[in-house]
């Protein structure tokens, strides 16, 4: 939370130019914006522990913001000494410490290499959903109604600080080769699994996977052997791994894609779109080192003939796939924000 915060402040001041000064009768006091960046500066010490993100790489803009908070909080608190709400910015020397803060955030959010490395961020999050997205409408031409499972898996105890170890690394592509090869959950039809790291989990996975819905349908079950193979068959042991089911939470999504999705179904369509977003979005939190590889590794797409015959019975609308590609293919924009975390991980 202190994170989303601190980010959200660091880039209302570089996309804004107004003053966080305000004049008054009574002197000079903090605008909104003012006051929120003082709130960030002044809790760096109680919210981001330093141990905790210590070797850990962050997105460019809490590089920018924790940076300047852990250098000028500390200098800053002592003009809040009456009330820690309440910055006096009629004193000079806390009036121009702030304005450099805000300076200095204007100067390097807008530089060169910084909007470079931002717009990098978001094109590979553009590349990597249009893949998936294609991956999926190939399918869905062959398979009309797959049932789509989505799981987290996470290490835990002394596997947690190990993580990014070459074991754990090894634990992961077990899975993804197991899963592919159809030895933990049979007829799979296309995965996706995208590797994040946080503060306290450290390196954990999200996974979208569908199986055939013409020979499955309990979407708890398969989940769960997802879940426990993870656990028992990869790492070794629910002391150091865990995983969480998200299908018992499927209704807190406005648009949910869990379950037997038909091809048409232009809803699920658009919960598997967000569900998609979510798993592309690059410039999180804290970043994945750049020497453990690709963070979002998924199946390859099916090689279709014009001729080949569709499964199952005839389809009311015929073969084609125009509501998918309208739902999943229009107006393509990917950002951070737009992930579906908060509405149903624990």
């Amino acid at each position: 939370m202190y994170f989303d915060r601190l980010e959200q402040q660091v880039k209302r001041i570089a996309n804004s130019s107004s003053s966080i000064f305000v004049e008054h009768r009574r002197g000079v006091d903090l605008t909104t914006d003012g006051r929120l960046l003082w709130s960030v500066l002044r809790d760096v010490e109680a919210e981001a522990a330093t141990a905790l993100c210590e070797g850990r790489r962050l997105n460019p803009w809490l590089t920018v913001g924790l940076h300047l908070a852990r250098k000028w909080g500390p200098r800053l608190r002592p003009y809040a000494f009456c009330n820690p709400n309440h910055l006096d910015v009629n004193d000079e020397s806390a009036r121009r410490m702030m304005g450099h803060i805000v300076m200095v955030i204007r100067k390097a959010c807008r530089s060169r290499k910084f909007r470079a490395r931002v717009n990098n961020d978001t094109r590979n999050a553009k590349e990597n959903y249009l893949s998936c997205a294609e991956l999926v409408i190939d399918i869905l031409k062959d398979d009309a109604r797959p049932l789509v499972l989505r799981a987290d898996l996470y290490f835990d105890g002394d596997a947690r600080v190990l993580s990014e170890s070459e074991a754990a690394n090894k634990a992961y592509d077990k899975f993804v080769s197991h899963l592919r090869n159809d030895q933990i959950l049979q007829d799979v039809i296309f995965y996706i699994g995208k590797r994040e790291t946080g503060l306290e989990k450290r390196i954990h996975y999200h996974l979208l996977i569908a199986v055939n819905g013409d020979l499955h349908r309990n979407a708890y079950q398969l989940t769960e052997q997802l879940g426990a193979y993870w656990v028992h068959n990869c790492v070794g042991a629910e002391t150091l791994a865990s995983y969480f089911n998200c299908w018992p939470r499927r209704h807190e999504l406005e648009y949910n894609c869990m379950g037997l999705m038909h091809y048409s179904d232009s809803r699920m369509l658009m919960g598997l779109r967000l569900a998609l977003e979510y798993l592309c979005k690059e410039g999180t939190h804290i970043l994945v080192s750049e020497h453990m590889g690709r963070n979002l590794r998924k199946s390859i797409r099916p090689k279709t003939r014009a001729d080949a015959s569709r499964r199952g019975a005839p389809r009311k609308h015929g073969n084609d796939v125009h509501v998918a590609q309208q739902v999943l293919l229009t107006d393509v924009k990917i950002d951070r924000t737009w992930g579906l975390e908060r509405a149903y991980r624990p």
